[in-house]
């Protein structure tokens, strides 16, 4: 097949314009973060090769949304596709880089291409008619289009039809044949009524249009949104391997301890744009403006005011235009930042891999910095330094907690193999301390060893942390690390899902090494498999399992409990729509549990809505906050008589001894 350019040197000038643009643009967008940076930024993609493989290359988080997934993946390799075919066909220098192919498949290389070429140029229209169909015609809410995106979908369109025109009228007065070019011969033959003259002169301004298209659009990427081409994939390719149950650690305070004169150098949160490290900066400029995280989010359901989407094309828009303007309270509202539960389930769905959640919690650490806390969120801070526990209770009531449910505590009986960690819930709300009861009767059932801090234990400090308190956070840390260090403790075993992910995906940044974490449906779990738990008493109901967010989603437990309720006779189990890892908020994680946030419907109530739709007659969790928020949710929906709401723990105690 010969598509030699009607005019060479021409072409190529206008290829070579098109790449300074393009480089120049480059220059300056990485220049907002910095160039050194963005050097230095990519020795970590070795340990993202994974994700790259998975999410780049197989568009696997695009993909879980069909139609844009689809639709994504034929723009982005057809694109690729004809981009490589158009490259190696209109430059013969570059011929020698397809030898080893050529070697292979003989002087039917190049047919081959063609072929690959034609089908690919169909299929990418195909993709991008998609993608304009649901951006004029089925337009969800999640989406917002503007100008920018229809132009850039316009210009692809074209870019598409002008190649498949240009092979088209090529044939009609050519002698090649038409059997590798499929798509454009079958377009051909409505266009034989055309004079030879008529095809020739076509096909020229076709074929030139479609240079013209390709090399402004190349250009365009640096300075439009098709800069997601590259910032995505580079974004992901250099991506944090903290845990996702963790997030930023701005200072260390140990070392601040050490040195106070380093304190001059902190800053409490994220004021503006500019106070990203830049990273962080070329997350913000990777979003796509896709919605999806709104889509997910569990504020936008209950109608509160954030919108995750927003917060990080505010970030991006700052970014962008150099504005210093402080970000809370003006661009960004106080309410926006506050409605986050850091659920995370936006992080896990977002297609660039972008962190909402730590860009919240940043911005809150700033308020908090800042003094702009009210009245419940600065009661919590004072509970925690005056308490030791988020519900400003007297510590000798975990002591007494600890008599009552005839546990010795770790100072009495120091040589055992788990230390439980009760949590602060667990050991003061009276609805909670029955979950404390039934676990402590099952771990009795199967002769574990296990003790508690009593008087000892304090909060974990999870509540100050996504709270935005990072000093008060790291205080508790390090002096709950010394605690386990004097009682040399190696196993922890957790009843809340927010104590057990903060001590096993944000202590170890402290200094909380070798110590084995667990949450008590791991526990069980196991020791069903080795049969020292037997549960032989049926419970004749149906019910649905709700998954907490800081378990299934931040640390990938949601079939150990599904797998515990599989051996309860006649017990039936319904699964919700939103589970396992895409599991909804029950509204009570990020410290919302202790302040109230201006919502249409509490978030509570919409997770519990989605569970007893599917007519079951209880609701099975594995969380104390989750327990007390969807009990909330019943009492207000009126239906706390007729649907019972219960913790894992409890329903294994009844089917032991069938109570």
């Amino acid at each position: 097949m010969n598509l030699t350019p009607p005019s060479p040197t021409l072409m190529y000038a206008l290829a070579i314009g098109s790449l300074v643009m393009f480089t120049y643009g480059f220059y300056i967008r990485v220049k907002i973060y910095g160039i050194t940076g963005f050097i230095n930024q990519f020795k970590y993609f070795s340990r993202n090769y994974i994700k790259f493989l998975r999410d780049v290359l197989l568009q696997g988080r695009v993909l879980n949304d069909p139609y844009i997934g689809i639709s994504h993946f034929l723009i982005m390799y057809g694109f690729l596709i004809l981009l490589f075919g158009k490259v190696i066909l209109g430059f013969p220098f570059l011929f020698n880089l397809n030898l080893p192919l050529v070697l292979i498949f003989g002087s039917s290389y190049f047919q081959y291409l063609s072929l690959i070429m034609d089908i690919s140029g169909i299929l990418f229209i195909v993709g991008v008619c998609l993608a304009l169909i649901r951006r004029v015609v089925i337009r969800p809410w999640k989406l917002e289009t503007g100008m920018e995106d229809l132009l850039a979908l316009v210009a692809l369109l074209y870019l598409g039809l002008s190649g498949l025109l240009t092979e088209s009228f090529k044939l009609i007065f050519s002698s090649l044949s038409s059997a590798w070019s499929p798509v454009g011969s079958i377009i051909s033959l409505f266009l034989t009524s055309i004079p030879v003259n008529t095809a020739e002169t076509l096909h020229i301004l076709f074929w030139w249009s479609h240079v013209i298209a390709a090399c402004i659009i190349i250009a365009a990427i640096p300075y439009s949104k098709l800069w997601h081409i590259l910032a995505v994939p580079g974004n992901i390719a250099i991506q944090s391997d903290k845990p996702l149950g963790s997030i930023t650690t701005p200072f260390l305070l140990s070392e601040l301890l050490s040195n106070p004169e380093a304190m001059e150098n902190i800053r409490f949160g994220v004021g503006n744009v500019w106070d990203l490290d830049w990273p962080r900066k070329f997350m913000v400029d990777s979003c796509t403006n896709c919605g999806r995280c709104d889509e997910v989010c569990p504020a936008v359901a209950s109608k509160r005011a954030l919108k995750p989407r927003m917060i990080i094309q505010k970030l991006k828009k700052q970014l962008i235009t150099g504005d210093v303007e402080t970000l809370t309270g003006s661009i960004i509202s106080e309410d926006e930042v506050w409605s986050c539960t850091t659920c995370g389930k936006c992080m896990i769905t977002c297609p660039a891999w972008i962190s909402h959640v730590d860009f919240i919690v940043d911005l809150r650490r700033w308020l908090v910095g800042n003094s702009r806390l009210d009245k419940k969120k600065s009661d919590l801070l004072s509970n925690l330094a005056h308490s030791s526990n988020s519900l400003g209770m007297s510590q000798w009531d975990r002591q007494e907690l600890a008599a009552k449910l005839n546990v010795k505590t770790i100072q009495e009986n120091p040589n055992v193999e788990y230390l439980l960690w009760i949590g602060c819930l667990a050991s003061y709300d009276s609805r909670a301390i029955k979950i404390s009861e039934s676990l402590i009767k099952i771990l009795r059932t199967a002769n574990i060893s296990f003790t508690v801090l009593g008087a000892e234990e304090t909060c974990c400090g999870d509540p100050a942390r996504r709270l935005g308190e990072e000093s008060r956070f790291q205080e508790i840390a390090l002096n709950n690390i010394e605690l386990f260090k004097k009682y040399s403790v190696r196993k922890i075993l957790t009843l809340c899902p927010h104590c057990y992910n903060t001590f096993k995906n944000e202590y170890p940044k402290f200094g909380l090494l070798d110590i084995e974490v667990y949450h008590y449906s791991e526990l069980i779990e196991n020791l069903m498999r080795k049969g020292a738990i037997k549960i032989g008493k049926p419970i004749d109901t149906v019910v649905v399992l709700h998954d907490p967010c800081y378990l299934a989603r931040y640390n990938n437990i949601y079939n150990q409990p599904r797998t515990i309720l599989k051996h309860i006779p006649r017990l039936k189990v319904k699964e919700a729509g939103n589970r396992g890892k895409k599991t909804f908020c029950c509204g009570g994680g990020g410290a919302n549990y202790w302040y109230e946030i201006l919502e249409e419907k509490r978030i509570s109530v919409v997770r519990l809505e989605e569970l007893t739709d599917l007519n079951v007659e209880g609701v099975i969790t594995e969380c104390p906050f989750c327990l007390a928020m969807l009990e909330d949710a019943a009492r207000i929906k009126g239906i706390d008589e007729k649907v019972s709401i219960c913790d894992l723990t409890e329903l294994i105690s009844k089917s032991l001894d069938g109570v």
